[in-house]
């Protein structure tokens, strides 16, 4: 399971407690919180919402308060609690209960984004050989393709079944995330297939002339 930790945000300048609205409310529309900090450490979360709620004229008076999420937890959990609550961030706290850090609605599916569109680039460069030399590289296509896109397709199967299960939208996005970079190693396996047999008849080509 994918733990709070790995979904950190990169923490935005902070703001003091006494600030007056007027004066961060262009930056909370392009960064949807921030995080108000004094002296001491961590005061709390300051999110768009909290402003267009209040009609407070500083941070603190238009504050509210967010509750803390472990590090260690899970987070679907934590995706689910921003969902449930309407809020866009909330802080993290370490295992003795200091503030560490931000997670946000909006971090969280981007990085899951992020792995849905992995990319995977790789070619081969084929090397002419002797008739044996060929017969193996043949046989290695053969058994990559038997031995590769078989198990993607059971491993497609065990997907579908598991969506139906999804406990969390979290377990729905990862799915999507395996299901689409299993597509992206099926075409990678059809697509260095095809460069081998296009090199294959190219160097065939040359060979009789």
């Amino acid at each position: 399971m994918m733990n709070v930790g790995f979904f950190l945000s990169s923490e935005p300048a902070p703001v003091a407690p006494d600030t007056p609205i007027s004066a961060i409310r262009q930056r909370i529309a392009g960064e949807k919180y921030l995080v108000v900090k004094d002296s001491g450490g961590y005061v709390g979360l300051l999110t768009q919402a909290d402003v267009l709620r209040s009609d407070g004229e500083t941070v603190t008076e238009c504050l509210t308060e967010k509750p803390f999420v472990p590090m260690r937890r899970e987070v679907g959990e934590v995706l689910n609690l921003l969902i449930e609550r309407g809020i866009a961030a909330v802080p993290v706290a370490d295992d003795e209960g200091k503030y560490v850090g931000t997670i946000s609605f909006d971090d969280i599916v981007n990085i899951l984004c992020g792995i849905v569109n992995a990319r995977i680039d790789i070619s081969f460069t084929n090397i002419v050989g002797s008739a044996d030399v060929e017969q193996a590289k043949q046989s290695f296509i053969a058994q990559m393709q038997h031995n590769i896109k078989n198990p993607l397709q059971v491993i497609y199967s065990a997907l579908r079944l598991l969506e139906n299960d999804a406990k969390t939208q979290e377990h729905t996005l990862l799915i999507h995330a395996i299901e689409n970079n299993l597509r992206r190693i099926d075409l990678l396996m059809n697509d260095l297939t095809k460069q081998y047999l296009c090199m294959g008849r190219a160097a065939e080509a040359t060979a009789r002339q």
